[in-house]
This record gives structure tokens, sequence and C-alpha cells, in this order.
């Protein structure tokens, strides 16, 4: 259950790391309402374990399995991204300073 909350942490730091770059918005909204997502599968887990809701349990299991596979795209998608975006930047700081 803690990487419920670790992938949500994760989620809410590359939304924040992309939401300054243009055209990167949308995947930045989508990492935080992902995060969100996560962060009320922690709470569910938590209200279904207290009642001891084993079907509801595995249902909720089912349902956080399947948004694991979009935290492992939504990684690769930002990883991407800010790679590129690194990229030009210091690119473009080597042009400048050649250029000087």
């Amino acid at each position: 259950m803690k990487d419920l909350l670790a992938d949500a942490a994760k989620a809410r730091i590359e939304s924040l790391k992309l939401s300054s770059i243009p055209y990167a918005s949308e995947l930045s909204s989508k990492l935080l309402d992902h995060a969100k997502k996560l962060e009320q599968f922690y709470k569910d887990v938590q209200e279904k374990m207290g009642q001891k809701d084993e079907k509801g349990l595995k249902s909720l299991l089912g349902e956080i399995a399947e948004a694991n596979v979009f935290t492992a795209q939504a990684q690769a998608g930002s990883s991407g991204i800010m790679g590129c975006v690194q990229g030009f930047r210091f690119s473009s700081i080597a042009f400048v300073l050649n250029s000087s």
C-alpha cells in the first residue's frame, strides 16, 4: 500500500515538472488526476480492510492493477519529454556559449 502513496507522489512531482513545458500541459494534468486517483485507492483500501470486505478489496485491487499500467506509461512519457527538454536546454546553452 505504501507503493500507492509513493506512486502518487511521483506522479505529482512529474506533473509539476511538466506544468511549465509547452505542449505538456495535458500530460501534466493527467498525472495530477492519476495521483489523486492513487490517493483515493489508498483510502479505499484502508476502508475495505477495516470492514473486512474481501470481495470489495479484490475488486479494488483489480482497479489498482489497471491504474499501474497508466503509471508505467505516464512515467515513460514524462521521462521522454523531460529528456528532450533537457537536451534542448543543454544544446541551446552550448550554442550560446560557442557563439560568444
